[in-house]
């Protein structure tokens, strides 16, 4: 009786966690997964029936995918090859700033000094405890353009969720617990009898 029980215990267990055992869903692709609008729209390309529904915007279907996501490359001129949103207005551009003339100068008249009366009694300098070194002057750095981060996947964050388990997902967890430690005490307990 005691094989059947565990080998009726065993089977139950790995049956139990058959359904668990789903499709992975890696292959599931939306816009949140690409950086730039190109990758998008050469995965869209792939397939046109757009499984992923990467054509993400309201309306007609217009073959563009993923039209919130920044277009990589450009030269500066406000066209599509440009690093913006391919849905916002180009920039506006800016007129070169008018040359501005110099100030003009103003002659100064040199100050007379003035000579103090009363007689300055000279102070024994003061040595500092620890001896002080110059900091070497470094030389200036270059400094970089950072560009807006991508909408990729975000490293280091273990998950979807930023804050934590919920008040629901606790409840459930402890019921759980209390739950195993009621029939671990029942077995215990009957065994003993």
């Amino acid at each position: 009786m005691r094989r059947r029980t565990g080998a009726a215990g065993a089977l139950f267990a790995i049956i139990a966690t058959v359904p668990s055992a789903g499709p992975a869903h890696a292959q599931d692709l939306d816009c949140t997964h690409f950086g730039y609008q190109e990758d998008a729209q050469a995965v869209f390309d792939a397939d046109r029936s757009d499984p992923h529904r990467l054509d993400e915007d309201e309306g007609p279907d217009d073959g563009i995918a993923c039209e919130v996501l920044p277009v990589r490359g450009g030269d500066g001129d406000g066209d599509r090859g440009d690093l913006t949103s391919s849905t916002s207005r180009p920039r506006p551009t800016t007129a070169p700033a008018a040359p501005v003339s110099p100030a003009p100068v103003v002659p100064v008249t040199p100050v007379v000094p003035v000579t103090p009366v009363v007689p300055v009694t000279p102070v024994a300098p003061v040595t500092p405890a620890v001896p002080v070194t110059p900091v070497p002057p470094t030389a200036p750095g270059t400094a970089t353009a950072t560009g807006a981060p991508t909408r990729g996947v975000r490293g280091g964050v273990g998950g979807a969720s930023e804050t934590g388990p919920g008040t629901w997902d606790l409840a459930l967890g402890a019921t759980f617990v209390a739950g195993a430690a009621l029939a671990t005490g029942y077995v215990v307990r009957r065994r003993r009898r």
